[in-house]
């Protein structure tokens, strides 16, 4: 996998922040060396000073340059003209001005690119020069302890580079299951088109058959046949939606245990507030937006958490997903995407709307408003009621008022 995304670009601050604390391990390294053999400033060591330093800053930026290449993917095999440049370089250092700051560097880098023996055959080797080195031109007291705090350093520098290594390698293997995720939808989606397709032309061919037969002797039959045909058709169309709109059987619950799972086993934080939700609440929707909303988080972030909020409000339910670690696209791109525009479809065709935005560092946040059909229902008997008593009202109104009628004598 690293050396199929040596191309691509670096994860988010996971995969950069122990890079960062080896760079500034580097400069720290470099800046006490230089400022120690520059000062104070001893006569006729100016050039081989000056030299030194300048094997030691072009050491640093070879271990750089090799550890991003690296971090990127790619291949060992392929940085170790880098690594042989790097403890060139190093080696070179120590020799002219008795700069030992870069011999780190080549060792972590020797013990991550070669395998096994022969990185413990080469780091041995640089140690034991090095120790030979210390004894003969400084002093025996730190033949020891000098190499082992190198040794230690490289150490440091090793398990940094690595953990930047593993924390890409997590996320291309996060982005790897969104994508299997979808692909198995498409899947899901092929099958159970094939099957209701299928079944649902190879049922309206029969009853067309049966139709035509009878045209001109039973016109009655025909139009039962007809009928039957009718019926056939549209509740092909009803599991045509069904399979375009979501899994066959998909519930609200089924869909936040799903994003529980994967979420737990990716190691991110998901936290779900959710309101009951009423019986006319519109279920299948809100589940196809959470799923949606999971999918885009892994498939463009490296979220660490997430929260899932659903409120029910008297005419409405909302839903909330926000999560860290969003990366904002290049350009004036927005927060628009291909899977937010379905969503916002989505969202659109129950009458609701959808926004996604990014909010403050970089966190993201999707909100859904859907309408709730038993508060329309409701509300609809509500107006039928008082349409009902107005009219009622009027009726009455309308009625003019009895007037006495005149009385007249009979004649007797």
């Amino acid at each position: 996998m690293m050396a199929k995304e040596a191309g691509q670009p670096l994860g988010g601050l996971g995969s950069r922040l122990p890079m960062y604390a080896s760079w500034a391990i580097i400069a720290a390294l470099v800046a006490q060396e230089s400022l120690t053999d520059l000062i104070p400033l001893k006569p006729g060591h100016l050039t081989a000073g000056l030299l030194g330093i300048v094997l030691a800053v072009g050491a640093s930026v070879v271990y750089i340059v090799w550890q991003l290449r690296v971090v990127r993917g790619a291949a060992p095999e392929s940085t170790r003209r880098l690594v042989l440049l790097l403890t060139a370089a190093a080696v070179g250092a120590l020799v002219v001005d008795d700069l030992w700051a870069p011999l780190p560097l080549a060792m972590s880098a020797v013990m991550l690119v070669l395998p096994t023996w022969r990185a413990a055959a080469g780091v041995g080797a640089l140690l034991l020069g090095f120790g030979v080195f210390v004894f003969a031109r400084w002093s025996d007291r730190y033949a020891v302890v000098i190499p082992l705090g190198i040794f230690a350093l490289a150490l440091v520098l090793y398990a940094f580079t690595r953990l930047s290594v593993v924390i890409r390698e997590l996320q291309l293997t996060r982005e790897e299951l969104a994508r299997t995720r979808v692909d198995q939808e498409r899947e899901r989606m092929q099958r159970d088109l094939h099957d209701m397709l299928g079944r649902t032309l190879v049922t309206a061919s029969l009853r067309n058959q049966v139709a035509l037969r009878t045209l001109d002797t039973d016109p009655a039959a025909t139009r039962e046949h007809l009928e039957q045909l009718h019926a056939v058709v549209t509740d092909g169309q009803a599991r045509l939606r069904a399979v375009t709109s979501g899994p066959v059987i998909v519930s609200l619950a089924d869909e936040l245990d799903s994003a529980t799972t994967l979420c737990q086993r990716l190691g991110i934080d998901l936290e779900v507030d959710a309101d009951p939700l009423p019986e006319h609440a519109p279920e299948r929707t809100i589940g196809a937006i959470v799923r949606e909303s999971v999918t885009n988080m892994l498939k463009h972030s490296r979220a660490q958490s997430c929260t899932v909020a659903i409120r029910v409000e008297p005419s409405s339910v909302v839903l909330t997903v926000v999560n860290d670690g969003a990366i904002r696209p290049a350009g004036d791109q927005g927060a628009d995407g291909t899977g937010v525009a379905h969503l916002r479809s989505v969202a659109e065709g129950q009458g609701g709307n959808l926004t996604a935005e990014f909010l403050d560092g970089s966190r993201f946040r999707v909100s859904a408003r859907l309408p709730r059909r038993d508060a329309d229902a409701a509300g609809s008997a509500a107006t039928a009621r008082t349409s009902g008593r107005e009219t009622t009202t009027a009726r009455r109104g309308d009625r003019p008022a009895s007037t006495p009628t005149p009385l007249t004598q009979e004649p007797r």
